[in-house]
């Protein structure tokens, strides 16, 4: 039995495999702009979102891919994603890396996704070498969430979660 646990939600997956409607996904989860600081949907130290976002979702398989949605995201824009949990919520806590990628951007992202001109992206994460970002086999992270900064390097503007009322 594996616990996967999204901002505060615990999932209890059973075989490790957790059955959402029509998909085999591990996680599955909303994706939701970094808010002010104390809101419930604040990122820590990194400043309120500043890029539009009307919705969006990340969706990992049980073969490890990771498939994205982001809908009315800042046009033409390219995200680099990273993976790790929030520490310390709501007291100011940082983002802290749980899985390193290969990305040269900034360095140790996952990828990168690029919105088109309408601000909406469908698709995986694209690795710094054109490939596909897949999970390696027996990968294991606590309180998994996915990051996506712009600036390129500078703040997080989205971040997978719930928001709690």
């Amino acid at each position: 039995m594996k616990t996967l646990c999204i901002v505060g939600v615990s999932i209890l997956l059973t075989g490790g495999v957790f059955l959402l409607p029509a998909r085999a996904d591990l996680f599955d989860a909303g994706v939701i702009p970094c808010g002010a600081a104390g809101a419930p949907d604040d990122c820590g130290i990194n400043p309120p979102a500043s890029d539009p976002l009307t919705s969006g979702a990340v969706a990992v398989g049980d073969g490890g891919a990771v498939q994205v949605q982001l809908n009315g995201a800042a046009p033409s824009t390219t995200y680099p994603v990273y993976v790790g949990n929030w520490g310390n919520l709501p007291t100011g806590g940082g983002f802290q890396f749980q899985f390193f990628g290969t990305g040269t951007l900034c360095g140790g992202e996952l990828g990168t996704i690029t919105t088109d001109a309408n601000g909406n992206f469908q698709g995986p994460i694209t690795t710094a070498s054109g490939d596909t970002f897949v999970f390696p086999s027996g990968t294991s992270i606590g309180q998994l969430n996915f990051a996506f900064n712009n600036p390129a390097c500078t703040q997080t503007q989205f971040t997978t979660g719930v928001r709690i009322p």
